[in-house]
């Protein structure tokens, strides 16, 4: 077995024109936290439909992740119909932080409300829920965003009402929502969501923050494309925001493709979606049209994520268990991708919900794997230049906290670091 994966790494090292390291497989759950030397704080969902948990990790100087507690999120997870192992909701940002409110907030969907914490900036491990969970605006919500200043919070949904409504943002009282602010996606769902094709699957405000982003996966067998939407939007209104009821839409090249997670894509009016049909897709705004690009041999490309240390963009690849690291020339008429490096895991690991960690002049990134139950911390030296230095085993929330956690409802993921270590802006991409 050993000798037939070093062959088949070594053959592909001919067969592609981007690296391709071997995957380390070293499991650990971490020491016990020492949170006098904690920087930071990892967050990951149990998602159990007989209630959900938010499992608090902390984040070392060195980048290693230990267990902290799990704490109940006061609502109750769900797993999609027909959802592979590693994609219960079918979606990227599920989890979001917001540094400027000490806030983070999730999904809960099998309860359609949205948890809200405070999270203590000197200590992160230090959180607090507040208040009761929210109220979504819809069923099954599975994607937030805040807009930069932290004063709105935008969640998606993709049950049977979906689609998104905003609420407005207090670091004491949490969210208040604004009912006028819903918006439908109109697609044919049902509760728990089924997918991952035929739903809504990311969020997120423009550059500009004058549109809301929302990326739509096709189904080739009821002849649909996939799409990026775009809402016109106004967040000059006091204690609101103006929404357009109309939206508008940029289809995918080829009928059945399915745009996933999305990052900006800087200097550029254009945005990257991870696409598990092909690869990746490329939407450029300004011209309003869309590129596929095909990954070889991928699995299922449904996460991204961009670096600025290495101007690189990073994508998970779920079936395939790798992370894709792919390079963009915005300075391109044309705006097309270069796969530069691919960066194998255990097989069956289901990639998901990478974040970025920045510890004073090293880079990390973070990737959830429901499907080996683990999360694995990647340093990032430079472009193509990747190394594994941890796979954090998350069995340890049910041996120390002794709460069910398994690979087929774990989802989201993110990380929020103290004061005195973060170096760069926390704003995603």
């Amino acid at each position: 077995m050993k000798s037939s994966l070093i062959s088949a790494v070594l053959l592909s090292l001919f067969l592609t024109p981007f690296s391709i390291a071997a995957p380390p497989s070293n499991g650990t759950d971490g020491p016990d936290t020492d949170r006098r030397n904690s920087v930071g704080a990892a967050f990951t969902m149990t998602n159990q439909e007989s209630g959900n948990h938010l499992v608090v990790l902390s984040i070392s100087k060195t980048g290693q992740l230990s267990f902290d507690r799990a704490i109940p999120t006061g609502g109750r997870g769900a797993r999609g119909m027909l959802a592979p192992i590693g994609d219960s909701i079918f979606s990227q940002g599920s989890m979001q932080i917001h540094y400027g409110q000490e806030m983070l907030v999730h999904t809960n969907p099998g309860s359609s409300t949205l948890s809200v914490w405070h999270v203590d900036p000197k200590n992160p491990l230090n959180i607090r829920r507040i208040g009761q969970p929210v109220p979504s605006g819809g069923d099954f919500p599975n994607s937030v965003t805040f807009n930069k200043a932290g004063d709105r919070l935008c969640a998606l949904n993709t049950g049977t009402r979906n689609g998104f409504m905003c609420f407005m943002v207090d670091k004491e009282k949490g969210l208040t929502p604004l009912p006028a602010t819903f918006r439908p996606t109109n697609i044919n769902q049902t509760i728990p969501a089924t997918g991952p094709q035929n739903s809504v699957g990311h969020i997120k405000f423009s550059p500009n923050e004058d549109q809301l982003y929302v990326t739509y996966k096709g189904f080739d067998q009821i002849n649909t494309s996939g799409f990026l939407a775009r809402w016109n939007i106004d967040l000059d209104c006091p204690n609101s925001i103006a929404i357009a009821e109309a939206n508008d839409q940029i289809f995918t090249d080829t009928v059945g493709l399915r745009p996933f997670g999305m990052t900006l894509i800087p200097g550029r009016n254009a945005v990257l979606t991870a696409d598990p049909i092909t690869g990746f897709d490329i939407f450029d705004l300004d011209k309003h049209t869309s590129k596929s690009t095909h990954i070889p041999n991928q699995g299922a490309h449904c996460w991204s994520m961009y670096s600025q240390k290495t101007g690189n963009y990073y994508l998970a690849d779920a079936d395939g268990a790798s992370l894709t690291e792919i390079s963009i020339d915005t300075k391109a008429e044309n705006l097309t991708g270069v796969i530069e490096a691919r960066y194998p895991k255990i097989p069956g690991s289901f990639l998901a919900d990478p974040d970025l960690v920045d510890i004073k002049d090293k880079q990390y990134i973070m990737t959830l794997a429901p499907g080996a139950l683990s999360i694995y911390v990647d340093e990032l030296r430079g472009p193509k230049d990747a190394h594994q230095i941890q796979r954090f085993d998350l069995s340890v929330v049910n041996r120390r906290a002794n709460i069910p956690i398994d690979k087929n409802h774990t989802n989201g993921f993110i990380t929020y670091l103290s004061d005195s270590v973060r170096t760069t802006s926390p704003c995603p991409l």
